[in-house]
């Protein structure tokens, strides 16, 4: 019997420990000294006749709670601001669920659209987390334990995530700092290319991708806190972010008498295209078949615009080719991806693959050169 005893004050004790440090209640502020106390007091009020730690565990956390005042630990934190270790540790698990959230779900297209160092859709910022922690102020609800505050919390953002594009641009009128963070992100990754694309020099290009993310983030958030662009979905506001950059860089050349460099068609083309711009379904009053970039820009337009009335004419003959081309270009697959699919995953030799991906690669640059012509030829025809 005292072997017995023994074992279940040891299974008490352990149990304790676990939920104290999983809890972090030391960091919350309560004493280490107090868990030694508590583990000595709990062990004669929990009677187990067999040592069945699940059991022994739902009796004994309950009891733990009640004894350290947890309800009236939660309520004191109501009059509190977010700034301290209670809100911060609660903040932290919810994202650490919602990334377990983002992982079983299918990529939204906030995400697909904007890509940044992390999910938009799945992002608790500090406001939006002020705004959900402001309705616990509010709640007239008792919670016993963390698990019981936890899933009050988790219910809560389950109504709002995964966050639509909407939703991203309200948080972004109201001047939410953790998301304009990302949105100078993707301005970086953006000023990045075309600086890349536009400038000879190595020397001025740090110098110029500076200049043109500080301006295109200061234009563009301008233009959506004063609601000045109506942007249709999230394709619509990485176009038009993009478009800021390339005038800015084009404005830094002209200022700085800066050669401009002619490019053809490559990916940063393919992301300048307004798809939901009804723009993009007629031709320019005045185009210069000689210019390869403004070419090339055009080609893209026509390519991602089905209703274009150029679009079957450029098209024919090479869907498949310019599906290809548009698979690398815009929607970012990798050349092994594409011959994963193509194939359905056949096991292929290193050989063999290497020959695929060397034969997709000259597929894409013939597809580029030729597409370019043709649109010459169609429009010198015109």
């Amino acid at each position: 019997m005292e072997t017995n005893n023994t074992l279940i004050a040891q299974a008490i004790a352990e149990i304790i420990v676990k939920e104290w440090e999983k809890q972090e209640l030391s960091y919350l502020g309560f004493p280490q000294s107090f868990r030694q106390t508590l583990i000595a007091d709990l062990i004669p009020q929990t009677h187990s006749v067999a040592i069945n730690i699940h059991v022994l565990r739902k009796e004994l956390v309950p009891l733990l709670y009640a004894r350290i005042g947890y309800a009236h630990f939660v309520e004191q934190q109501k009059q509190k601001e977010t700034k301290n270790p209670f809100a911060r540790t609660l903040r932290i698990h919810l994202q650490q669920q919602l990334d377990c959230l983002r992982e079983k779900s299918v990529p939204s297209e906030l995400d697909t659209a904007i890509k940044v160092r992390r999910s938009l859709s799945f992002f608790l910022t500090t406001l939006i987390f002020n705004d959900i922690f402001q309705l616990f102020y509010y709640s007239d609800r008792k919670f016993s334990t963390p698990d019981e505050l936890k899933r009050y919390f988790w219910n809560e953002i389950l109504k709002m995530y995964p966050l639509r594009f909407d939703q991203f641009i309200v948080q972004l009128r109201r001047n939410d700092n953790d998301f304009w963070h990302c949105v100078y992100e993707l301005l970086n990754k953006i000023a990045i290319s075309v600086t890349k694309s536009k400038i000879w020099s190595s020397t001025y290009r740090d110098i110029a991708k500076d200049e043109v993310v500080t301006e295109s983030y200061v234009e563009l958030s301008k233009k959506v806190q004063m609601q000045k662009v109506v942007f249709n979905d999230a394709v619509h506001f990485r176009n038009y972010a993009y478009k800021v950059c390339i005038n800015k860089i084009h404005e830094y050349c002209r200022k700085n008498k800066q050669d401009e460099i002619t490019g053809e068609l490559d990916a940063s083309v393919f992301h300048l295209v307004d798809k939901s711009s009804e723009a993009s379904a007629s031709l320019p009053i005045d185009y210069d078949v000689e210019n390869e970039y403004a070419m090339a820009q055009l080609a893209a337009v026509i390519l991602l615009d089905t209703r274009h009335p150029l679009h079957k004419r450029l098209v024919d003959k090479r869907q498949d080719k310019v599906n290809l081309l548009i698979d690398v270009s815009v929607n970012g697959l990798s050349y092994d991806e594409i011959i994963n699919e193509r194939y359905n995953g056949a096991i292929l030799s290193d050989s063999e693959r290497k020959r695929l991906n060397e034969k997709l690669r000259q597929e894409c640059t013939r597809t580029k050169k030729n597409v370019l012509k043709h649109l010459k030829t169609i429009l010198q025809e015109s």
